[in-house]
């Protein structure tokens, strides 16, 4: 296997692109370079090797266009000039980029300024955050905190007001927790009372199924496959199919 000489093959082309601006240049135009660069690094991360070499070669060859050649390159020349292209002043000091770039916003404007620790309650994100956080602890669960809905009542009565769940949220607890959503799917095609009724249930479930297969290939921590299985969803539809196919065929 030739795998053992990827680092040094990486960290000697690295050297190279740093001594010869001209090579840089040259190389970055070559995609097919940049594609098994990529592959090296992925095997060498297969391998339990240390791709920085080649991620410092690919990023001087990705961002060729806006490198700023007097910060690395042994010939400096007065000719070059500063692209629009910038990156944000906390990516520069987090990360050990290989060439200079102008920077911008000290402070993000996205960056949400906090309150005081005293006064967090008072920010609806986090109050709602801690709500939720605390009635699953207290239930040792979601899947409990769901089960037992009619004792939740009861149960914020145990501790500070401001930490009850509002009904609101129990329905946004049971539409985002996937097992609860689709059980509720699958009873309300059961308790259907005809074809309207059922329509909404199915398109609510097509949307489950749906996030599930876009959530590919990352692993869900809960699968539609198996819950519907444990639910016995083929015999739902089915019994749903025959009464709406006598109703639309065989009007009383």
């Amino acid at each position: 296997s030739l795998d053992c000489l990827l680092e040094p093959c990486a960290c000697i082309l690295r050297k190279l692109v740093y001594a010869d601006p001209s090579l840089r240049h040259s190389l970055a135009q070559h995609h097919l370079l940049l594609l098994s660069l990529l592959r090296a690094a992925l095997i060498l991360k297969e391998i339990k090797g240390n791709g920085k070499e080649v991620a410092v070669l690919m990023c001087l060859l990705l961002f060729d266009e806006i490198a700023c050649i007097e910060t690395w390159s042994d010939k400096p020349t007065t000719d070059v000039t500063l692209s629009p292209f910038s990156l944000p002043v906390t990516a520069v000091r987090r990360y050990n980029i290989p060439f200079q770039a102008v920077t911008h916003h000290a402070v993000s404007p996205y960056c949400c300024v906090l309150a005081p620790s005293s006064d967090l309650l008072t920010l609806s994100p986090a109050r709602q955050a801690l709500q939720v956080a605390w009635n699953a602890a207290w239930h040792s669960g979601i899947d409990h905190l769901l089960d037992e809905l009619d004792s939740v009542a009861n149960d914020a009565d145990q501790f500070h007001p401001d930490l009850k769940l509002s009904e609101s949220q129990l329905s946004l607890l049971r539409a985002a927790h996937l097992p609860a959503a689709l059980h509720d799917c699958i009873q309300a095609i059961v308790n259907a009372a005809g074809h309207k009724s059922v329509a909404p249930a199915l398109s609510r479930l097509s949307l489950y199924l749906l996030f599930n297969r876009l959530a590919l290939p990352h692993v869900p921590t809960h699968s539609c496959r198996d819950i519907l299985q444990s639910l016995s969803w083929q015999a739902v539809l089915t019994r749903s199919s025959a009464d709406t196919f006598k109703k639309d065929f065989y009007p009383a």
